[in-house]
């Protein structure tokens, strides 16, 4: 077998990065859609840079040895970890029980992204990997699994976190560091802080919030009391009055609505990356 690409960490702009990224996505979309397959292993050393005489840079998954059928019932396989640590999902890491999805792949090219626009993608920019230790992003890295989970947690614990310590130390101050922090930031707002989730769903942590929601009625239990009424609610100060709700878990529900937002974001800055290349080249 002779080569068919490049590995990733020799991209050399941020317009190639994110065009690689990007067919990597829609690789990705499209088999868990059309075929029911989750890669559940993405990294850099699982993407490549596909060159073509005449033909643009595009990108390439591939190594689906992790890969699961979704197709197929599987006991067991939730808590599984598998991939790379620094690009592996905070539910992956975790071995959550929430079912893995698509969702946890999108997170792991969140990590990508990131980690490449700090370290730096063109030879005139980038720094070594061992420079980046200061950073909060080597925590991502470095370290025993829990720790890795826990500094995850806190840096993409809310959208102001994720760009203090995250996004603001991109290695790049022009425009197209600009287009990666952008990119960035809507990838992690459709991921962790979407819509279509309430914000007691947003974010990383477990949170507990106030369960008032009494027993249910009906017209033919209610005895001629109102149907919503105080009495009916639980009282703050009796058992069982909490409710716990995880953001992985109503993420996982929400999977298809926001896969397809991910790869809206993911198309649109694809399509405008093809369009600067284009007009480069005219110049």
């Amino acid at each position: 077998m002779s080569p068919i690409g490049l590995p990733l960490r020799e991209v050399e702009s941020v317009k190639e990065l994110i065009l690689v990224v990007g067919d990597a996505m829609c690789c990705h979309s499209a088999i868990a859609t059309e075929c029911n397959i989750l890669h559940r292993g993405i990294s850099d050393n699982n993407i490549l840079i596909v060159h073509s005489e005449g033909e643009p840079t595009c990108g390439l998954s591939i190594d689906f040895d992790c890969a699961l059928d979704l197709s197929k019932e599987r006991t067991g396989m939730r808590g599984e970890m598998t991939g790379t640590l620094p690009y592996m999902s905070i539910g992956n890491l975790s071995g959550s029980s929430v079912q893995r999805t698509s969702l946890d792949d999108c997170e792991s090219m969140l990590y990508i992204l990131c980690w490449y626009a700090t370290i730096g993608i063109d030879e005139g920019t980038r720094i070594p990997g061992n420079n980046a230790t200061r950073l909060p992003i080597a925590d991502w890295r470095a370290g025993p699994i829990s720790a890795i989970i826990n500094s995850k947690r806190d840096h993409l614990g809310s959208s102001k976190i994720f760009v203090e310590k995250i996004v603001n130390n991109f290695n790049r101050n022009d425009r197209d560091g600009d287009m990666l922090k952008t990119l960035a930031i809507y990838l992690y707002k459709t991921l962790f802080e979407n819509h279509c989730l309430s914000s007691d769903y947003y974010g990383t942590t477990t949170k507990s919030v106030p369960n008032l929601q009494g027993p249910e009625l009906t017209a033919g239990n209610t005895k001629g009391r109102p149907l919503f009424s105080l009495r009916n609610a639980i009282p703050l100060d009796s058992p069982g009055n909490t409710a716990f709700v995880d953001p992985f878990a109503m993420r996982a529900e929400k999977c298809d609505f926001i896969s397809e937002q991910l790869l809206a974001i993911t198309d649109d800055s694809w399509q405008l990356m093809k369009e600067m290349e284009g007009h480069n080249g005219q110049q």
